[in-house]
């Protein structure tokens, strides 16, 4: 199943549009920790979506296990995009959001506290810096608009934890 969804004709499509040769492609198994106890999770992209001119990650949250890229009929997660406080005021450790949408699962606030989205885009701009800087990744893009997709978790504890990262 790993090696077929390699080449599926979105699989394929992906490849084709971002010049990536199609005899270089290479399938891996991600192996981590089960996630019994997860409060939220999410898929985060490290650039704004809506505007590319402007700074922000787009984050896509739901409730425990339901899931973001492929939820039940009529469940819709929570969007937000997140900029950084200091933008626009002196604070220096939060993180603005605009909600796009609450999650249908609940309609009334966010699934994340201020402080988790602030930790969450903290650790996104760490993984950004890295794979810009550090890897053939970033040779492309400005920073602003360079994008990574981020797959992330919180626990009932609160830890975040980033599961899985790939070029967006």
């Amino acid at each position: 199943d790993v090696w077929a969804s390699t080449w599926t004709y979105r699989a394929f499509m992906e490849r084709s549009y971002h010049a990536i040769h199609q005899e270089d492609a290479k399938m891996a198994i991600l192996v981590h920790r089960s996630f019994p106890d997860e409060r939220v999770n999410g898929v985060a992209v490290s650039s704004h979506l809506y505007r590319s001119d402007f700074t922000g990650h787009t984050v896509n949250v739901q409730m425990g296990d339901v899931a973001v890229v492929d939820p039940p009929d009529s469940v819709v997660c929570e969007q937000y995009i997140a900029t950084p406080a200091w933008l626009f005021s002196n604070e220096s450790n939060e993180v603005n959001r605009n909600f796009i949408t609450y999650s249908s699962l609940s309609p009334n606030k966010s699934l994340l506290s201020k402080e988790e989205s602030y930790r969450l885009y903290i650790a996104i701009e760490q993984v950004k810096e890295h794979f810009y800087y550090k890897t053939k990744w970033g040779a492309k893009s400005e920073y602003p608009n360079f994008s990574l997709d981020i797959e992330f978790k919180f626990d009932k504890d609160g830890v975040l934890y980033l599961k899985q990262v790939r070029p967006y």
